[in-house]
């Protein structure tokens, strides 16, 4: 039976996750984010679709190979992306599905629940070294957080990642305390299980090689606690990196490593940390990462294992971006580095409280003062804005196509990489899946890597491409008039515009932030689906094809 204490704390804590989950799910909600679309970053509807796949694929039982599942569900939802992700984000998300619905709500309702996880997984590790007011404090900031607030008003994998590499520094922290090889062992599955969310955890390998100089405990060495954690990762998170960075380099940028670019990438990052941070909260949080650092500041601590954790995990994520071979910056890479930094931006405020000010008394009063004058300045800065997200409008463009669209017709959309998401998004969560076919206009009338820096044509006029529609019986067509212009719009209207008889137009009316119109076919007694193919080269590198006969 568990003692009283440790019962009250176990309450305490569940109290602070579900108060910073119920935070969450409000800022969700004053965002805007219940009445849009999922498909505010171009990677979002492809976590959706993927999702839904794997839920779909229990639900019907395991219906044999799940890579020929996997090929059939793409070509009726061309964004599945498994293996440009590694898989357990689809698994957890896929059975969430299972379990409360495949829904707009019951996404962001999972992507809230991260978010409070993760933010009460900082106030409880905070609490525990500069108490409860802190700890509260810290969690709350960490919820108002420009990238944190995306991530969680998103089904993107920032935030999962985020709260994997921090229950990693956890264990971490726990391991170099206690010296237990079961908890070396449980950091090594909680490491291996974040790279299976997503690569950035390759970061937490980085930030155990870290720990043992901040700590000096180098005797670790000789135990083999750590060479369990390193069999661990190796075994189960190593392979899905390599055939995610074998498929991604084919498909999304990649640069070689250069120590020249050190440099840039490391200010880069940082300066994305100030930004968001904002300058004196980033100064405080050095101060933390100079407590944390020098074994003669660090004695004055009250838990220098634990700030260490907060430091490596810090230090781990810059460094691996700074040697990841990408060829460009990304904010949201940095929100994994977000709570340890608020770690060390609180032991900074309590370091720099030690030293005697007359005019305010009590160490824990300064400490609480430094605090409170840095998030003002915070707030007055913005960094606690609450992001938009604006309707789009492809939630009515997918209710007026589905309602046009005949079974075993396939429906085309024609935006940018984020509206054709959008679109594939919508009607699958719409759809008793997998039925319709959506076609996107970059996989079939031209063929575009992710990066988008590429067009290869693939139908050159508008006799190829009505030839193309009425074999493979395209009976709707989505257009997007907002999206920059595209070699695949101006075909597509062309031909719509040529033949504007064998169309209605129907423009998606209401206050959206897309101009949508609806075409759809008035005579489609001619059209015999047939067989739809894909050509994937830039993933699979072969081509997946669907008989709809």
């Amino acid at each position: 039976m568990a003692e009283p204490g440790r019962r009250a704390a176990t309450v305490e804590n569940a109290a602070t996750i579900a108060a910073l989950f119920a935070l969450t799910l409000l800022l969700q909600w004053l965002s805007g984010a219940y009445r849009s679309e999922l498909a505010h970053f171009p990677d979002e509807p492809s976590h959706v679709v993927t999702s839904l796949m794997f839920g779909d694929y229990v639900r019907a039982g395991f219906p044999g190979s799940p890579v020929a599942y996997a090929e059939k569900y793409y070509v009726h939802y061309p964004k599945v992306a498994i293996g440009m992700w590694p898989p357990l984000f689809y698994c957890v998300a896929g059975a969430w599905t299972l379990v409360f619905g495949a829904t707009r709500v019951s996404f962001l309702m999972l992507a809230a629940l991260a978010g409070g996880l993760l933010a009460g997984s900082l106030a409880i590790f905070v609490k525990r070294m500069y108490g409860r007011a802190l700890g509260l404090t810290a969690g709350v900031v960490l919820a108002f957080l420009s990238p944190v607030q995306s991530g969680n008003s998103m089904v993107m994998l920032d935030v999962p990642v985020a709260l994997g590499c921090f229950w990693s520094m956890l264990l971490l922290v726990e391991y170099f305390r206690s010296e237990r090889t079961r908890t070396a062992i449980a950091f090594g599955l909680v490491t291996a299980l974040a790279m299976l969310v997503k690569a950035n955890a390759n970061a937490c390998v980085v930030m155990a090689l870290l720990m043992l100089p901040l700590t000096g405990r180098y005797s670790l060495l000789k135990r083999p606690g750590l060479y369990a954690a390193g069999a661990i990762v190796l075994v189960l998170g190593l392979p899905w990196q390599i055939l995610s960075l074998k498929m991604e380099r084919t498909a999304v940028p990649m640069g070689s490593l250069h120590a020249a670019d050190f440099g840039p990438m490391l200010f880069g990052y940082a300066r994305i940390l100030m930004v968001e941070l904002t300058p004196l909260v980033a100064a405080l949080t050095v101060v933390g990462l100079a407590v944390a650092a020098v074994p003669a500041l660090r004695k004055a601590a009250p838990d220098s294992v634990a700030l260490a954790g907060a430091a490596s995990l810090l230090l781990a994520i810059l460094l691996f971006h700074c040697i990841e071979p990408r060829i460009f910056m990304d904010e949201r890479y940095m929100t994994a580095a977000l709570p340890p930094a608020l770690v060390l931006f609180v032991a900074g405020c309590h370091a720099l409280s030690r030293l005697r000010i007359r005019a305010v008394p009590g160490g824990a009063v300064r400490t609480a003062a430094l605090v409170g004058v840095s998030l003002a300045g915070a707030w007055l800065w913005g960094a606690f804005a609450i992001p938009q997200r604006p309707v789009l409008g492809f939630v009515a463009a997918a209710d007026l196509a589905l309602a046009a669209n005949a079974p075993k017709d396939a429906m085309l959309v024609c935006s940018d990489a984020g509206g054709e998401g959008a679109f594939v998004a919508e009607v699958a969560l719409r759809d008793h899946r997998p039925s319709r076919i959506v076609l996107r206009a970059s996989k079939v009338i031209s063929q575009r890597p992710w990066s988008g820096t590429e067009v290869k044509m693939l139908l050159n006029d508008t006799a190829d491409l009505g030839k193309y529609l009425e074999d493979v019986a395209v009976d709707v067509a989505v257009v997007d008039f907002t999206a920059r212009e595209n070699p695949e719009r101006a075909l597509l209207v062309s031909y719509l515009e040529q033949d504007a008889a064998g169309w209605r137009a129907e423009e998606v009316k209401g206050d959206f932030a897309r101009k949508l119109t609806v075409y759809t076919r008035t005579d489609r007694s001619h059209l015999l689906p047939g067989r739809i193919r894909f050509s994937l080269p830039y993933t699979l590198g072969r081509d997946v094809e669907l008989n709809v006969r």
